[in-house]
């Protein structure tokens, strides 16, 4: 389960001193979101206990202090992973999180205007790049955009922006019925009434919960109720309407519930070298710290890390690639012939060709708990271990002719 931390209604001082205190604690920025109220600059923010590589977060910065730190960050090989456009004053303020990973071909925008934002959308999506996130904020009575696009694989996706509440309920119930889930939300106010826009994207996954217009105490409320059933606090948006300070927020349940006895379960510790494994039976590393491979059938596997696709997922992942079934990746996290006697076991996988199936058991014994579904999307794969005591995971081809997926955010617990 990941540690994580969360804060809304902070003025600038208040987040600065959270920040300063959860950095100094190991924890990662993981969404900043400024809204103005009373004008003052307020913060809404999420902070996580993971790895990853060297990041940088700034907030408060004007328009124009705001371009010169994204052109700094970029000389300097950062990329742009978060950012947030809010107004104080009358003036455009931006709080933004730059972090130095690798990855595909990117563009950030910002002070669109609403036919602006549509315009540079349309041509983005005409190149093959897709929306990674976009928030809405207003400049006197005009909508102003912000948003970050990538040119990167991934699953079917719908964004729409400049929608009133029942227009994005609607928008909500029609994609949520099709089988897409939100993915993002930002909530804003053009001429005292709320506006939003959205990221729908067609992945299977742990449940989720969205609600939009909540008072600071209706909001409270929900997250201290979610929280207590397992869910983590995603993404979360503050905006003022007519005054009155409103959050729209994405709740995800961190499933399976419980501590992940995996280590290095996101693949973010740094990595070795791509490896190459052949021959059978016969074990060897990967190129993820505490994973090793296996082959159970003779032929080539091969591991390597890249920047990771899964939209919200770790910065890294694993790209394991086989020439026969049963073979594929290993983590051992306890000694043989112990360990809990049940387990609830789950991976994110993206299966480029073939099938991939994971099992929890004790030692080499394992059976096939689960099994892909899809290709050429994200997937979440997971399933009660069918071989007791649990010690050992694996993620290995099904398919017979092998397979190549990649791999992200593994966890095994007890059930």
């Amino acid at each position: 389960m990941t540690i994580w931390m969360a804060h809304h209604g902070m003025t600038s001082g208040d987040y600065q001193a959270k920040f300063n205190q959860y950095v100094g604690e190991g924890y990662r920025l993981r969404e900043v979101n400024g809204y103005g109220a009373n004008g003052q600059p307020h913060y809404a923010a999420i902070f996580e206990k993971s790895g990853g590589p060297a990041w940088i977060a700034r907030h408060g910065m004007s328009s124009s202090v705001y371009q010169a730190e994204f052109n700094d960050r970029v000389k300097e090989g950062y990329r742009l992973v978060e950012v947030s456009g809010y107004t104080i004053n009358g003036e455009p303020h931006y709080a933004a999180i730059f972090d130095k990973s690798a990855g595909a071909a990117w563009v950030a925008r910002h002070g669109m205007s609403s036919s602006q934002y549509q315009q540079e959308f349309t041509k983005r999506v005409s190149e093959g790049y897709r929306l990674r996130q976009v928030c809405g904020y207003a400049v006197g009575n005009e909508a102003q955009y912000a948003a970050i696009f990538d040119k990167s694989a991934g699953p079917a996706w719908i964004a729409r922006h400049d929608m009133d509440s029942a227009a994005y309920q609607a928008e909500f119930n029609a994609r949520v019925k099709e089988g897409y889930r939100l993915r993002q939300i930002s909530g804003y106010a053009v001429g005292n009434e709320a506006r939003y826009a959205a990221i729908f994207d067609k992945t299977s996954g742990p449940a989720w919960v969205s609600y939009h217009g909540m008072t600071a105490s209706s909001y409270q409320q929900q997250f201290t109720k979610l929280v207590s059933e397992g869910y983590r606090l995603a993404s979360v948006s503050g905006y003022v309407v007519a005054g009155n300070t409103l959050y729209a927020a994405l709740w995800i349940r961190q499933t399976p519930q419980g501590l992940n006895l995996l280590k290095n379960p996101g693949f973010e510790e740094a990595g070795a070298a791509p490896t190459v494994l052949t021959g059978s039976p016969i074990g060897g590393l990967s190129a993820a710290p505490y994973w090793t491979t296996w082959n159970n059938v003779s032929g080539l596997t091969t591991t390597e890390i890249l920047p990771s696709t899964r939209p919200g997922g770790s910065k890294q992942m694993l790209h394991v690639s086989t020439q026969a079934g049963s073979d594929g990746i290993v983590q051992v996290f306890g000694e043989s012939d112990k360990g809990p006697a049940k387990t609830m076991s789950g991976v994110w996988v993206f299966v480029l060709h073939g099938t991939v199936c994971l099992g929890t058991g004790n030692g080499g014994n394992t059976h096939i708990d689960a099994v892909s579904t899809t290709q050429g999307q994200w997937e979440y794969v997971e399933g009660p271990n069918g071989v007791s005591p649990a010690n050992e995971f694996v993620v290995y081809a099904k398919s017979l002719e092998g397979a190549s997926f990649y791999v992200d955010d593994a966890s095994v617990v007890a059930a």
